[in-house]
């Protein structure tokens, strides 16, 4: 694979489209993350996803996108956000390029929908080791461009977050903790020492969906071992340990990721497509099922699937 195409089947490529499949974790990442007067505008509580599946497979195989739409301004125009997660070690030859092709196919959509042409803020989530180097789609050609030449060339920026430049305390502090905790991984992905240092932080999360993604994602992708995990939740209190151990056990139980990540996730998801189809309500679901209404409703929306 050339360096100029992304393997979405990359670990952080599905963490990050895990999260960002949330609503609410981009409801928090916008408030926290876009530029102060675009936020005037924006009404965040509008956000809803948009589906991408006319994308080519190229332009699949590039990016890990998520799009949502958004209300803008006191006319309420809809605009769409598009969240674009960088996460190989070099930068992007072009991104303005490839993201105008992107944005472009998002266009072509709409008009042949018959829907109305809606601008699009293109987002770059970038972790990379180089550091992000700012050009302007103008900086692209060679040569002197004049300004007799310059209408006739687009003009478009794209907003970047780059978690090199952001503070971990500014991470921490973010309200979603699922969210401020899958940043600080994607920050620190090739620190081993701070991802085992801050292991009891990084699985700190209420919610016990989020928090099970965010133990198997760590387990499997930084070869943490059974013996290990005692220590490395030195710092957790006794309640939240005992849980966490308990999922653990339990994982570690199938002797593989898979025997729990697949064998049991996919039997509850099958088991509740069952249920729902016989019209058995969602919290009578999630008693049988023993698991959270949060959950069968994902399964309910197609946030949830089953695994591969």
């Amino acid at each position: 694979m050339s360096k100029s195409k992304k393997n979405t089947h990359h670990p952080y490529a599905k963490l990050f489209e895990y999260v960002f499949q949330k609503s609410e974790m981009v409801e928090e990442f916008v408030k926290n993350f876009f530029p102060a007067p675009l936020l005037k505008n924006l009404k965040i509580s509008t956000l809803k996803p948009q589906n991408v599946s006319y994308l080519s497979p190229e332009l699949f195989r590039l990016y890990s996108d998520i799009v949502y739409s958004c209300d803008y301004g006191e006319e309420e125009n809809e605009v769409l956000i598009t969240l674009l997660f960088e996460h190989k070690s070099y930068l992007p030859q072009n991104p303005h390029l490839q993201l105008l092709g992107y944005m472009l196919k998002i266009w072509e959509q709409q008009r042949d929908n018959s829907e109305a042409i809606t601008p699009v803020i293109p987002v770059v989530l970038y972790h990379g080791d180089d550091k992000w180097k700012e050009r302007k789609f103008m900086d692209m050609f060679t040569g002197k461009v004049g300004n007799d030449l310059k209408p006739y060339i687009p003009a478009f920026d794209l907003h970047l977050v780059d978690l090199n430049e952001e503070s971990d305390e500014k991470l921490k502090n973010l309200k979603k903790r699922f969210l401020a905790n899958s940043l600080l991984t994607f920050k620190h992905h090739k620190n081993q020492a701070y991802i085992r240092q801050n292991f009891s932080l990084l699985i700190e999360i209420g919610n016990d969906i989020y928090q099970h993604t965010m133990l198997v994602f760590l387990i499997k992708n930084y070869d943490i071992s059974k013996p290990e995990i005692p220590e490395l939740l030195e710092n957790s209190s006794k309640k939240s340990k005992s849980k966490i151990m308990n999922a653990i056990e339990a994982y570690f139980a199938e002797g593989k990721a898979e025997g729990v990540e697949k064998g049991l996730h996919n039997k509850s998801v099958q088991a509740i497509r069952r249920l729902v189809k016989k019209e058995m309500p969602i919290s009578f679901i999630a008693e049988v099922q023993g698991e959270t209404e949060e959950f069968v409703k994902g399964v309910i929306d197609g946030t949830i699937l089953e695994m591969e």
